[in-house]
């Protein structure tokens, strides 16, 4: 099975739960499974990481594997969740710019989504309740965990 991170998925590993001076093995997963393309984000998620300009946005640099093109499919998903889910983005705002693209990418190929975000109602949608409207599956980053069968001690 292969997955789709959200920025929130990342940051949040990254700066609160597992950081990689703590958890170098996850991290060291994580990168196995981007190379092999078990692990992808839109574009959209690393312009929103590079805007930390911190140590995870070097990590993903070094991984650019990670990221997906905008193609004609994702496209077209994208103008889908947009128009049931106006939304989910807000033109006044930097953040959550590349939810859309997400789920779009999800949708497109088939993945699960991974993100920390919770929640969400029709006026203020968040990625876990645009991705049960859709039928795409939607997991937070411990369930990842659980589904690859990953253990540290």
């Amino acid at each position: 099975m292969a997955y789709c991170f959200d920025t929130s998925a990342f940051l949040e590993c990254w700066t609160r739960y597992y950081p990689p001076d703590i958890f170098p093995g996850l991290w060291d997963k994580l990168s196995d499974l981007a190379a092999y393309k078990q692990i992808v984000a839109p574009e959209e998620v690393r312009r929103e990481l590079e805007k930390q300009e911190d140590d995870l946005t070097l990590w993903v640099q070094q991984r650019p594997h990670i990221f997906v093109p905008l193609d004609s499919a994702v496209q077209t998903s994208v103008r889908e969740v947009l128009a049931r889910h106006p939304f989910l983005v807000k033109a006044t705002s930097n953040r959550n710019q590349a939810d859309p693209f997400v789920i779009a990418v999800a949708r497109a190929e088939g993945l699960t989504v991974v993100t920390e975000e919770k929640g969400g109602t029709p006026t203020k949608p968040k990625i876990p309740s645009v991705c049960q409207d859709f039928n795409v599956r939607c997991v937070g980053v411990v369930q990842f965990i659980r589904d690859q069968g990953w253990t540290f001690s």
